[in-house]
């Protein structure tokens, strides 16, 4: 449910930059491929954030148990834990560069 409600902000943060970044009223810059490769770039590292944050937890991999046949075991089963890759903890620094890479057409001075 965290990826869910981290994922809608996310879009919507980058909706809204984006639909003030194309209103007639605000927009001020036309779009060219300059503007639209950053705006593209921008949204590619924010989709690589997201996928950080989603592979940032441990991963349980539960092993067959050989128990007797005639008793019951209630305990625990035997799991390996398979800990995140230290590059999914840099999710808020992708996500905080794509957000910026986004904004920074808005605020560059026209030319």
């Amino acid at each position: 449910m965290e990826f869910l409600s981290l994922l809608i902000f996310v879009a919507g943060i980058i909706v809204a930059f984006l639909t003030l970044y194309f209103s007639p009223d605000f927009g001020r810059v036309k779009p060219n491929k300059r503007s639209l490769s950053t705006i593209f770039l921008s949204i590619a590292l924010a989709g690589i954030g997201l996928w950080l944050y989603s592979i940032g937890h441990p991963t349980y991999i539960a092993q067959p148990y050989e128990g007797s046949p005639e008793g019951l075991y209630y305990g625990p089963s035997p799991t390996i834990h398979v800990p995140p890759p230290w590059y999914a903890n840099l999710w808020p620094f992708i996500i905080a560069i794509g957000l910026s890479i986004l904004i920074i057409p808005m605020i560059r001075p026209k030319n």
